[in-house]
């Protein structure tokens, strides 16, 4: 009988998840702070999705102006990005390191990331970038690549609520949280000073005021949990990642 001859992995081989909410700074951390000669493994869906977002919008990525059938449209070509960027993942996976920009809003799409590059020999660790809801959400407006705001503040949400889990499901040395707001960043989530935000969400007008004030009060719980997080500054990360990369 004949034995099928497995190819061996390289060893040594290294991965890093860089999650953080929409709008968060997650394109600019990477190629300021991912030493060069690894950007050209770093894997996004955007790199599939973006150019067609322009084309449904005409040469604009502004998903606010959207009408329902553009929406509908970009919802579809989002999942058929999801879909190259996991082949192109798959294809890269025990051949090279890997660098994936993710979001992070899914504790359990994350833990079996992490647990399916393990099984095939790399040494994971996760750089998780926050900045406040305000930040995220001022950040937004400006784009050319926007969301409704009520997508971006759901989205803070399901990531952020998260942090502890993954500083647990990472040790120390292959987990940081970095702040990445700027200086002087509004760290609060009052109704009133986000209001003008939302002018334009089509899904926040129609959440009564009760469910605002809830969800005020959760995002605002979050905020106070992170003022104790144990955040890495920009220069010691980066002198970790080189040495992680190696």
């Amino acid at each position: 009988m004949k034995l099928k001859v497995l190819k061996e992995a390289p060893k040594d081989l290294k991965a890093v998840l860089i999650a953080g909410p929409s709008n968060v700074g997650k394109s600019t951390f990477v190629k300021s702070v991912i030493p060069t000669e690894y950007q050209k493994y770093v894997l996004n869906p955007d790199k599939f999705y973006e150019p067609e977002l322009a084309k449904i919008g005409g040469g604009s990525m502004n998903m606010k102006d959207f009408s329902p059938e553009q929406l509908s449209a970009a919802a579809k070509a989002q999942a058929v990005a999801v879909k190259q960027y996991r082949s192109e993942l798959e294809k890269a996976i025990g051949t090279k390191p890997v660098i994936l920009d993710i979001t992070g809003g899914s504790f359990k799409k994350v833990k079996e990331t992490k647990e399916k590059l393990e099984k095939q020999g790399y040494d994971v660790m996760m750089v998780l970038l926050y900045a406040s809801p305000y930040t995220t959400l001022s950040r937004n407006m400006s784009r050319d690549r926007s969301l409704d705001p009520g997508i971006v503040i759901r989205n803070w949400e399901d990531v952020i609520k998260n942090v502890d889990l993954y500083s647990q499901l990472f040790d120390a040395d292959h987990f940081a949280l970095v702040d990445n707001d700027p200086q002087g960043a509004n760290k609060s989530f009052n109704l009133e000073d986000v209001e003008s935000l939302f002018e334009k969400s089509k899904i926040w007008k129609d959440i009564p005021d009760e469910d605002r004030k809830k969800i005020e009060a959760r995002i605002q719980t979050l905020i106070d949990k992170t003022e104790d997080a144990n955040f890495v500054a920009f220069d010691e990360l980066a002198t970790k990642l080189k040495g992680f990369l190696k």
